[in-house]
């Protein structure tokens, strides 16, 4: 009777513990997959643009300063991350530690900014013809190949036309005869119908000499 007696509790006492360490078990499981986390990109969980990111944001990435920060908004606008290596503006090592928190979106132009942007101007048309008249930008890179020195070289390049001096910083010219004729601080001697062309205009107190 006595062993029996002994298998009998050994038994209850076997089924009354096994619950319990079938509880903590579980419990250490639980606490084990809490402690498993993680690791933000930065404090909003976002990944870093170095395209539109301030200083403060880039100065949150580990190794990049003050200098770093600034040399890569210097740097701007970035095709992909991995420019900044390419570029030199953060050594390797700076660079593995952060690249998978980092990223350039392209720079996209909203519409607010297109619209602000100046329009490109009109031509002006000219009373005479109504044909375009090329704008001060175009006149000013063209100008440069019809302007002379010498009056001289100026009356062999268009002998069959009148040749005037053009004040190039009024674009204002001047004919034969004229007090200013080759003698304002920055001209050039030009064919008239190629200085018309190219937008300047004849000075409105002078008139055009006749031909003989």
């Amino acid at each position: 009777m006595s062993k029996l007696w002994i298998l009998a509790m050994a038994a209850i006492s076997l089924a009354t513990a096994s619950p319990a360490m079938a509880q903590k078990t579980g419990t250490d499981t639980s606490r084990t997959t809490k402690s498993v986390s993680t690791e933000p990109v930065g404090k909003s969980g976002e990944m870093v643009d170095i395209n539109s990111a301030s200083k403060d944001e880039l100065q949150e990435l580990k190794g990049v300063g003050a200098t770093r920060a600034n040399a890569i908004i210097k740097g701007r606008p970035y095709k992909s991350a991995d420019e900044l290596v390419h570029r030199k503006i953060l050594p390797q090592n700076v660079y593995d530690g952060i690249k998978t928190k980092v990223v350039a979106k392209a720079a996209a132009t909203s519409a607010k900014e297109a619209d602000a942007k100046p329009a490109s101007p009109t031509p002006l048309r000219t009373r005479a013809t109504g044909e375009d008249r090329p704008t001060a930008a175009k006149a000013a890179k063209a100008a440069p190949a019809d302007e002379f020195k010498a009056e001289t070289e100026a009356r062999k390049h268009c002998p069959s036309d009148t040749v005037v001096w053009v004040n190039t910083d009024s674009k204002i010219y001047h004919y034969n005869g004229a007090s200013d004729y080759g003698k304002t601080k920055q001209g050039a001697y030009m064919c008239q119908k190629e200085s018309d062309a190219a937008g300047f205009r004849a000075a409105r107190n002078e008139k055009a000499p006749a031909k003989n």
